[in-house]
């Protein structure tokens, strides 16, 4: 016992000798705390971002005794005080700052945020052609638009994007979005050059050439794109011919555009084995799950129904259970009458939409009628049409401004109760019908300046116009301008090169009225 009491004596003394012999290595340093600021950032597509933290330093301590690193995703991506990073994606980004004091180890983080927005996501689009070549411009615009809102035009972009031009003898544009999705792409429908191409409606990059979407890779040898319309979980591609191609997209909004292909071969429709369709009327609403084709060689109406559980398109004549109004022209048997214009309006979610047409027979006789197309519970139910307490056979008489070159658009808001086209000898003046007096009334005249293009902005309160001769005019057509008799210009922009060839309001989603 008395052995094991000495040992620990002389264990102690030991010990107490290691410490009075230290000579510092236990030199510990005091804390410097420092307080990081560090702003989340909104920017554009293609912008070089700066991120400069504001650092406070506590009293005593020393800026180059500390060190940064940034991290993306756990990854880092600088070790630099700053960081500077390419704004290349669409969406939101966390960034995570890690500042680190040199001398005594601690570390101080703080998080920020990168929002990426599309200076083309919403806004006018315009198709023009410059010394030959097609070119595509996009004008932004702040909200409310009145005489004092601010626009931003960006010229030539698809070159400046691509690398390339564009194409040749540009035809015109369609914004189109999958189930859902956003934002859209613009497909630019054109004959020369490369043919008709998808554009990404964020950055203006070519996305796919419609030539190259068919099965194994084999286009129509006479393709030759008119329109395509882009209903839900299909797109239908109609061709110079008056044939239609399709494909179908089982769920759009997890494959993307481009992850199915068009039928080689076109589609081969009910009853009559040749057809010609002439004309693709949309649904307001691309959720209402249909549209509508003028057959014009067997002079009928065609309802396509589209849907996820139905992979085959379902096609059927457009037929009524009752009999048509008086003056009313049968859907399924037009006769003499050939469609002119044809719209939709005042659509439900996934359910009725209501369309108009205006006829016309080679006496000059004009028809404008509209009805309801009900949202099929049965299959039996498709292509079935109603005609409601507002639908009917309405009085026109403007047929005799209408030209070869007339354009239209029937306005979504007011119940569609204002049709606007252009006319005159050389398609220098805008009309608008009112349905519910039948009358037609001079817009605005632009006296022997041809008008290329119109298209009102999502909220149907301003039209735009894109004139032959390079420049785009902004109007407002709200009830209040109506009343007063007077056009009233809002916004002029020039610099489209030798002709404007197309315009089109880019919605920014697929949720608005189309």
């Amino acid at each position: 016992m008395k052995k094991i009491y000495i040992f620990i004596v002389l264990l102690t003394m030991v010990g107490l000798y290691s410490c009075l012999d230290d000579k510092g290595n236990y030199d510990y340093k005091e804390s410097r705390k420092i307080t990081i600021s560090l702003p989340t950032q909104t920017v554009y597509l293609g912008d070089e971002v700066t991120f400069s933290p504001a650092i406070r330093y506590e009293e005593g301590a020393d800026t180059l005794d500390y060190s940064f690193e940034w991290k993306l995703d756990k990854k880092t991506v600088s070790k630099e005080r700053e960081l500077k990073v390419i704004a290349e994606k669409i969406g939101g980004s966390k960034f995570q700052l890690i500042v680190t004091d040199d001398r005594s180890g601690e570390t101080y983080t703080q998080i920020t945020t990168m929002t990426v927005n599309s200076r083309f996501r919403s806004g006018f689009a315009v198709l023009y052609e410059k010394n030959g070549k097609s070119c595509i411009a996009h004008i932004n615009h702040k909200e409310p638009v009145d005489a004092d809102t601010e626009f931003t035009t960006y010229y030539e972009l698809y070159k400046e994007m691509n690398g390339e031009d564009l194409g040749e003898k540009p035809v015109k544009m369609i914004e189109h979005f999958y189930f859902g999705g956003s934002p859209g792409e613009i497909l630019v429908i054109q004959r020369g050059g490369q043919g008709t191409v998808e554009i990404d409606g964020n950055s203006m990059k070519k996305a796919m050439l419609t030539r190259d979407e068919f099965l194994d890779g084999k286009a129509p040898e006479n393709l030759d794109v008119k329109t395509v319309s882009y209903p839900q979980y299909t797109n239908v591609l109609l061709n110079g011919d008056g044939k239609i191609y399709t494909r179908f997209f089982r769920d759009p909004n997890k494959t993307g555009f481009h992850s199915a292909a068009y039928n080689s071969d076109p589609v081969v429709l009910p009853g009559k084995p040749d057809y010609k369709i002439a004309a693709i009327i949309e649904s307001a609403w691309q959720y209402a799950k249909h549209i509508l084709l003028y057959d014009e060689l067997n002079g009928r109406m065609i309802h396509l129904h589209c849907n996820y559980y139905n992979n085959t398109e379902d096609y059927n004549v457009l037929w009524s259970e009752s009999d048509y109004p008086k003056g009313f022209v049968p859907l399924h048997d037009m006769g003499d009458m050939k469609l002119v214009y044809g719209s939709s309006f005042s659509n439900q979610y996934q359910g009725s939409c209501q369309h108009m047409l205006l006829l016309k027979n080679d006496a000059g006789d004009y028809v404008y009628q509209t009805f309801t197309v009900p949202s099929p519970i049965y299959p039996e139910d498709r292509g079935k049409v109603t005609i409601s307490s507002s639908d009917g056979v309405f009085g026109f008489t403007g047929g005799q401004y209408i030209t070869e070159k007339s354009k239209f658009w029937l306005l979504k808001s007011y119940a569609g109760r204002y049709l606007f086209f252009t006319g005159g000898a050389n398609n220098d003046k805008l009309y608008y019908h009112d349905r519910s007096t039948g009358a037609v009334k001079v817009y605005a005249d632009f006296e022997g300046r041809p008008i290329a293009a119109l298209h009102p902005i999502k909220n149907n309160q301003q039209m735009g116009l894109g004139m032959e001769d390079g420049e785009f005019l902004l109007y407002d057509v709200t009830d209040a301008t109506f009343i007063s008799g007077q056009p009233k210009l809002i916004k002029s922009i020039t610099g489209f090169g030798d002709r404007i060839v197309d315009v089109i309001y880019r919605y920014g989603a697929s949720s608005w009225d189309m």
